[in-house]
């Protein structure tokens, strides 16, 4: 019997050991760690202490691309694509520094320009053809490619001085209060006219607390939003409170996430559409396949690659069916996530998807004759397959989740494929 135990406990083990270290490595100093972590569609961005990498095959291999940036003793803090353009931000031991680069790390630029040397962007985000930065303790900067310098975004009142995020809901920008009474400041002009509005962040949150946005550039719709709120009550006895939520009806109500350990900061997330991993501190990670309703615990062997016994897990992201952590070890942990990876994007030959943001339905022009159309989303899972043979294709995606899909048309052997967006 206790041989039979010992089998079905290694058993059970093994079924959680997904968890493996990939072939990044910074320094075996601790302070060296994994800070930032980004994917733009192609390429896989991570950013330690004073360098940055980059992996061109979904984080197989890695290259140290830090040549050019002169950024000693400091972390990386954001790393965000906009356009041609990668940014990078540093923080920290008075060297707060931006830099950029259009060939992926191959020459670098500095671009500071009406940034602040004193305060580090602690946060990238991208708002349609926008750039923008979220400084340590106040400000918000803004800007596009072309501009030469940053601006700074003109906020309502002393609310929104500090927000903890910033983030977007279809063409508006969304800054939540910073303290205070909960609310939302809204523009749609880059903050030239604001709209405030009072919101209820969810049952039984305290009113002082900071409402933290963990997941966006696309990652969700502008209905759906997942969100980790932290606060502090004074009675009975001073104490922390923790709450996930999120909104289906673009921040109109929040509802209350429960089923993992409240007690741990959730530290990191991706998300897109009901698909959610969670990151919390001392090495704990969820996972949810249906929006937040139950959670599976995959910490697993994750303890096994860390220093320290812990990971306070600070950023995460996933490619090609590979969920990428990172946090205070000198490196990447990998979890197999069993997602289906997409298409490998091909040179477009000839034939476009108009309109490309769609909204209630797809056409393709100019076909070659007896193609295969299909059209996937953003995990490869194949929604529609069709023959065509009349050069023009469509169909309606009035009802389909908002976000990103790959669109592969193939003739003669030959298959090329074009990412298209939806939204409202």
């Amino acid at each position: 019997m206790k041989i039979k135990l010992l089998v079905l406990s290694l058993l059970a083990l093994s079924a959680q050991a997904q968890w493996s270290e990939s072939t990044l490595r910074t320094t075996m100093n601790s302070s060296y760690m994994i800070t930032a972590l980004h994917y733009d569609g192609t390429v896989l961005w991570a950013g330690s202490r004073s360098q940055v990498y980059n992996s061109l095959d979904g984080g197989t291999t890695w290259n140290n691309v830090s040549a050019g940036i002169n950024a000693l003793q400091t972390d990386v803090k954001a790393i965000q694509k906009l356009g041609n353009y990668v940014y990078v931000a540093f923080g920290g031991n008075g060297n707060k520094q931006i830099y950029r680069t259009q060939d992926n790390g191959q020459n670098w630029a500095l671009d500071t320009a009406g940034h602040s040397q004193f305060q580090h962007v602690t946060n990238f985000y991208t708002h349609k053809d926008y750039l923008i930065a979220k400084l340590e303790t106040n400000f918000i900067l803004y800007k596009k490619n072309t501009d030469a310098q940053w601006s700074t975004l003109q906020v309502p009142d002393s609310r929104f001085i500090t927000p903890v995020c910033v983030f977007t809901k279809g063409d508006t920008l969304v800054i939540p209060s910073g303290q205070g009474t909960p609310s939302m400041a809204l523009t749609t002009d880059m903050g030239q006219n604001w709209t405030i509005r009072a919101t209820n962040w969810g049952p039984d949150l305290p009113a002082n607390g900071n409402l933290v946005f963990n997941a966006w550039l696309g990652k969700y719709s502008s209905q759906q939003l997942f969100g980790f709120h932290q606060g502090f009550v004074t009675t009975p006895s001073l104490r922390q409170v923790n709450s996930f939520i999120k909104s289906y009806d673009g921040m109109e109500t929040f509802t209350s996430i429960s089923g993992f350990d409240s007690t741990e900061t959730i530290q990191a997330m991706w998300a897109h559409n009901n698909t959610l991993f969670m990151g919390q501190s001392r090495s704990i990670v969820y996972r949810s396949n249906d929006g937040g309703s139950t959670w599976t615990n995959i910490t697993g062997n994750i303890t096994q690659f860390v220093p320290f016994l812990h990971l306070n897990i600070i950023a995460m992201e996933l490619v090609n069916g590979k969920l990428f952590v990172a946090g205070n070890s000198n490196g990447l942990l990998v979890y197999e996530t069993g997602l289906v990876s997409t298409p490998e994007l091909q040179p477009q030959a000839g034939w476009m998807v108009l309109p490309n943001p769609a909204r209630d339905f797809l056409k393709i022009d100019h076909l070659p004759n007896a193609t295969d159309v299909k059209i996937f989303n953003a995990y490869g899972q194949m929604l529609l397959h069709q023959t065509n043979s009349l050069g023009v294709f469509e169909c309606s995606t009035a009802h389909w989740p908002r976000g990103m899909y790959l669109v592969q048309v193939t003739a003669a052997g030959q298959s090329t494929v074009q990412k298209i967006l939806l939204q409202d």
